[in-house]
C-alpha cells in the first residue's frame, strides 16, 4: 500500500554489498506499479563513488544520490531534491476546506498503549500503521485519508502522551510535541482511554487540553470487552464520572478496537461533534435565545445594580463563539455565564464542542 499511494519512491541500496537480486526485483516491482523512483546508494563512506554509480546504473533509474547516512554525507542534496519535488505535488492532507466540503482532521489522542493505532487500522480495514503490546510503538503522527457516511476525513494517529515527569528520552519529548501539535490542528479530537484501567489523571489532563484549545472532543472508552462483570463496570463508570465530570456535552463511546465493536457509533459521535463545532446561528435566533434565557433566570442583582443583557450574535465557529451585549456585564458572575452556556448548548443541541461567550458593554445609542 505504501508504493501504491506514494508520489515518489526512493530505492535505498548498499554500496558495500553492491547490486543484488533483491534490488533488481524491487526495481521490477516499481516499474510494474508505474511509480517514479530515485536510486539512493547509501553507505558510500570508504567506497569509490564512480564505481558504485556504474554498478547500480544497470537498474536503469534516472536520478541517483550517493549518501552516507551515518555521517550525513549527501543527505542535504537528497533533502533539497525531495523538497523541490514535494513543492510540485498537491498537499491533499493539508487542504482543509473551512466551508465544510473538504476533509476534516480527526486526531486520536491518549496515553501510550490505549489502542490508538489499533483503532485506526480497524476503521481503515487494513494494517496501515504498526501496532504492538509494547508502549511507544508510534513515534510520529501519521495522517491517513478516510471516508465515512459520504464525508471525507483525515485520521491522525499520534504518539502516546505520558506525564511530563515520566518522560526522559529526547525522542519521546519530540513525539509528544508532535501529538499536541496534531491536536491543535484537528477539527475533532478523539481521546482514547483504557476502560479496564478507568480514567486517569493524565486522561483528564488531555481532555482539558483539547477543550482549552477549543477543539471538539469525543471520549472513547477502548477495551470495553475486557469488562466482564458488574463490579468492573461499576468501577469503570465511577472512574469515568469522577474523572471527566468537568466536561460538558461531550459524548462518551464504549468500544473495542481489537474486535471492531462500537467503531460506527464512534464515527457518528465524531460527525455530531464536527457539525456542532461548525454551527452557524442567525443573529435574530441568538437574541431570542438570550431573551428566553433571561426570562427563565434573570441575572442576579449586585450592590452596583442588576446586569441587563440586551442582544447577542455569533462571532465565529470552531468553537462557536457568541458575543453578548448589555449593561454592567463586568458584574455578571461566573455561575450565570455557565448557565447561559448550558442553555445555549441545550437549545442548539450542541455536543462535543466547547462554547465561548464574550460579553461587551452596550453601545452608547442603546444605553439607558
Amino acid at each position: 500500500w505504501a508504493i501504491a499511494e506514494a508520489d515518489l519512491v526512493c530505492l535505498v541500496t548498499d554500496a558495500r554489498t553492491g547490486l543484488t537480486a533483491t534490488d533488481e526485483i524491487a526495481v521490477r516491482d516499481l516499474r510494474r506499479a508505474g511509480k517514479p523512483a530515485w536510486l539512493v546508494i547509501n553507505r558510500m563512506d570508504g567506497c569509490d563513488e564512480r564505481l558504485a554509480a556504474a554498478e547500480f546504473a544497470a537498474l536503469g533509474l534516472d536520478s541517483q544520490f550517493a549518501t552516507a547516512a551515518l555521517h550525513g554525507r549527501g543527505i542535504a542534496a537528497l533533502r533539497d531534491a525531495l523538497a523541490a519535488r514535494a513543492a510540485s505535488v498537491p498537499d491533499e492532507m493539508g487542504a482543509l476546506d473551512r466551508d465544510g466540503s473538504g476533509a476534516s482532521r480527526v486526531a486520536f489522542l491518549g496515553r501510550p498503549n490505549v489502542g490508538k493505532s489499533t483503532l485506526l487500522n480497524r476503521l481503515l480495514g487494513e494494517e496501515r500503521v504498526l501496532t504492538g503490546a509494547t508502549p511507544g510503538t508510534t513515534r510520529d503522527s501519521i495522517a491517513v485519508p478516510f471516508e465515512f457516511d459520504g464525508r471525507r476525513f483525515v485520521l491522525i494517529d499520534t504518539a502516546g502522551v505520558r506525564r511530563r515527569s515520566r518522560v526522559a528520552a529526547r525522542i519521546e519529548k519530540f513525539s509528544i510535541l508532535k501529538s499536541l501539535e496534531s491536536m491543535m490542528l484537528a477539527d475533532v479530537v478523539v481521546l482514547l482511554c483504557d476502560a479496564a484501567e478507568g480514567i486517569t489523571a493524565q486522561d483528564a489532563t488531555l481532555a482539558g487540553r483539547a477543550i482549552g484549545a477549543g477543539r471538539a472532543l469525543v471520549v472513547a472508552m477502548n477495551k470495553s470487552d475486557l469488562i466482564r462483570d458488574n463490579a468492573a463496570r461499576q468501577r469503570m463508570e465511577r472512574s469515568r464520572d469522577l474523572g471527566l465530570r468537568f466536561l460538558q456535552g461531550v459524548e462518551i463511546v464504549e468500544l473495542s478496537a481489537l474486535r471492531g465493536r462500537g467503531t460506527k457509533r464512534l464515527m457518528c459521535a465524531v460527525l455530531r461533534a464536527r457539525e456542532s463545532a461548525r454551527v452557524r446561528v442567525p443573529t435574530p435566533k441568538c437574541t431570542r435565545l438570550l431573551e428566553t434565557a433571561v426570562e427563565r433566570n434573570r441575572p442576579p442583582a449586585t450592590t452596583g445594580g442588576r446586569t441587563r443583557l440586551r442582544y447577542a450574535h455569533q462571532g465565529g465557529s470552531r468553537p462557536p463563539r457568541f458575543i453578548v451585549y448589555g449593561s454592567r456585564v463586568e458584574m455578571l458572575p461566573a455561575s450565570y455565564r455557565r448557565y447561559l452556556e448550558n442553555f445555549f448548548r441545550e437549545q442548539l443541541k450542541l455536543v462535543g464542542t466547547p462554547i465561548v461567550f464574550e460579553f461587551r458593554s452596550t453601545p452608547n445609542r442603546f444605553a439607558e
